[in-house]
């Protein structure tokens, strides 16, 4: 991961390589770029969830469409809509969570 100073668990020039492919690729259409990570315990997590905060105010500030969620965040929601998979959003949460 390069070293810029200010993101320790945030890949941010990967984030805004994406980002700009996708202005390139749809300059015209609108897209939002989802940022998906496992979230983790202890200072390491709440770090890059502080870090997946403060970019994702940079780049909306540019007008960018960005959110970040965690997968553990994903499963959870999938558990409170899970009629049509039962037991693999079960299977998910058993393994995931």
């Amino acid at each position: 991961m390069p070293e810029d100073g200010r993101f320790a668990f945030l890949h941010a020039a990967q984030l805004i390589k994406h980002i700009l492919g996708l202005k390139k690729k749809h300059a015209l259409a609108r897209f939002r770029l989802l940022y998906l990570w496992y979230d983790a315990f202890g200072k390491a997590g709440y770090t890059h969830r502080r870090e997946a905060d403060a970019f994702a105010e940079i780049v909306r500030s540019d007008g960018v469409a960005f959110h970040h969620t965690t997968y553990q965040e994903v499963i959870t929601r999938l558990l409170d809509n899970r009629e049509q998979h039962p037991a693999y959003v079960d299977y998910l949460a058993v393994r995931y969570l």
